[in-house]
């Protein structure tokens, strides 16, 4: 049930679960594999980037989907330097019970530290504060810029 690590087979395992048609599933295929690769050519130069994730734990979710989400997110997150000067992960949970930042862009500076603060967050349940959700991650943002001027702010919400 885990999410394979070739960018192939992610690419077939979202067109399975999540295409509607099945006569699209080459299309998703393909495309998700174009765009990731034009990804994989810009992020080539070894640009700095803040990334903050924000994930969904309300109801809907479910606990067994949030633990995809939480392997999504770090899948995200390997094919990244993560370091104080290259890319700045921060992650924003938010379920009815509380929206709360896990960790700040400036907190951790290993991939290590940051799949231990992710595989750390625990399924919560409730209703969903989305609004609130945002409203913290600009919050993750703003409270960052002087760490480092000039790098591009990007946002990634899990599925």
């Amino acid at each position: 049930n885990a999410l394979p690590s070739r960018l192939d087979y992610q690419a077939d395992f979202w067109a399975m679960h999540y295409a509607s048609p099945v006569n699209q599933t080459s299309v998703l295929v393909n495309t998700f594999l174009e765009r990731t690769r034009q990804l994989d050519d810009k992020c080539a130069c070894k640009a700095s980037i803040d990334m903050v994730f924000v994930m969904d734990m309300s109801g809907s979710v479910t606990s067994a989907n949030f633990a995809k989400a939480r392997t999504f997110v770090k899948n995200i997150a390997a094919s990244f330097e993560i370091s104080p000067n290259r890319t700045r992960v921060g992650l924003v949970t938010y379920s009815g019970h509380s929206s709360r930042i896990e960790f700040e862009l400036n907190e951790l500076s290993t991939k290590e530290s940051v799949f231990a603060a992710i595989n750390s967050t625990t399924y919560r349940g409730g209703g969903t504060q989305t609004g609130r959700a945002i409203r913290l991650m600009m919050q993750v943002f703003n409270s960052s810029k002087t760490a480092t001027s000039g790098t591009p702010a990007t946002t990634k919400s899990a599925p």
